[in-house]
């Protein structure tokens, strides 16, 4: 079988197809390459891992500040690792579960609910700490999602 002609010599043979070459080359195929490599753009976390991470950060607002109370290591673990296995069911990566569940407890809007929250049961930045502790006692007496995770220290 004889290979096609080639337009500009008229002579009979294979087609040689001309490379792109030029200044302008190597930096297009950089920057193809660059955009492939460059990965989807950072994920942002799901509304409910506020509402996930609300009584473990607020239990540990108040373990934090009270001697007498902790947090249970164990059923903290248990529920971020409960939190990370749920956003991983639904399609993140597990880096981007452990960044969420380490970032969300210190984003603004969760502190702002847990003062909130604290507030609705009369304790405020200006009472003494012997008021938070005092909370901390009754949330865990009454077994409620914050005192679930408190303990006694």
């Amino acid at each position: 079988m004889r290979s096609p002609l080639s337009r500009k010599s008229g002579v009979v043979g294979p087609v040689r197809r001309r490379r792109p070459s030029g200044p302008g080359t190597l930096s297009a195929v950089a920057a193809v390459l660059l955009i492939g490599c460059a990965g989807e753009p950072e994920a942002s976390p799901p509304s409910y891992l506020n509402d996930g991470l609300f009584p473990l950060a607020a239990a540990r607002t108040i373990a934090t500040r009270c001697a007498d109370l902790g947090l249970k290591a164990v059923l903290e673990r248990q529920a971020i690792s409960d939190l990370v296995a749920r956003l991983a069911a639904e399609g993140y990566s597990e880096q981007d579960a452990r960044r969420f569940v380490a970032e969300v407890p210190r984003e603004p809007a969760l502190r702002q609910r847990i003062e909130q929250y604290f507030a609705t049961r009369g304790v405020n930045a200006s009472s003494p700490p012997e008021a938070l502790c005092r909370l901390g006692v009754r949330e865990r007496d009454a077994a409620s999602s914050v005192g679930f995770f408190l303990g006694a220290a």
